[in-house]
């Protein structure tokens, strides 16, 4: 049973790309159904990781792994082929990731592993809300999309900007107290 975390973080690391291949060749609601689905799998996984007791270190790895391809896998979708979102969110995450990318790498190489924050969790939270959110919109007529759309876009991008920033702060004071 320990291991059902992980499965759950390699299929969803497996199957993420295919939301855009989804959107493009049949439309939103496939690749919706499939979003939702791998993003039920993020909270699944690290619920069953706590409640199992099953934590790993590969599961560390990949679940974050996981989890940004699922979010640019969907943010794609929705920004370009199923064009419900402005593109700035993907950028600016995907800026955001590039350099903690080479941040994490550099902290990684002084020996300190960089672990995720509260603020990016919810980045994370908020983010997948906003591409669930655009596929409904796609998908489905309801009363105020547009209005609590745009508020859940708004609040990805000050998430991503403040997750950013906290994680530059952590990384440098890391890297200050080294010395």
């Amino acid at each position: 049973m320990g291991k059902v975390p992980n499965l759950l973080s390699l299929t969803r690391l497996f199957f993420a790309p295919f939301v855009p291949l989804l959107a493009f060749v049949f439309g939103p609601l496939h690749s919706g159904t499939l979003f939702f689905a791998l993003a039920l799998s993020d909270a699944l996984d690290g619920f069953l990781a706590r409640l199992l007791r099953a934590e790993t270190f590969l599961g560390r790895l990949l679940d974050p792994i996981a989890d940004k391809v699922l979010m640019f896998s969907g943010l794609l979708s929705v920004t370009y082929i199923e064009p419900v979102l402005e593109p700035s969110l993907l950028y600016l995450l995907l800026a955001r990731d590039v350099a903690l990318l080479l941040g994490s790498s550099l902290l990684i190489r002084r020996g300190f592993v960089p672990a995720p924050s509260l603020l990016g969790k919810a980045t994370t939270l908020f983010v997948s809300l906003t591409v669930a959110l655009a596929y409904l919109k796609a998908v489905l007529f309801f009363p105020f999309a547009d209005l609590l759309l745009r508020l859940f876009y708004l609040t990805s991008l000050l998430l991503v900007l403040s997750s950013w920033f906290d994680y530059y702060l952590k990384g440098a004071g890391k890297l200050i107290m080294e010395r």
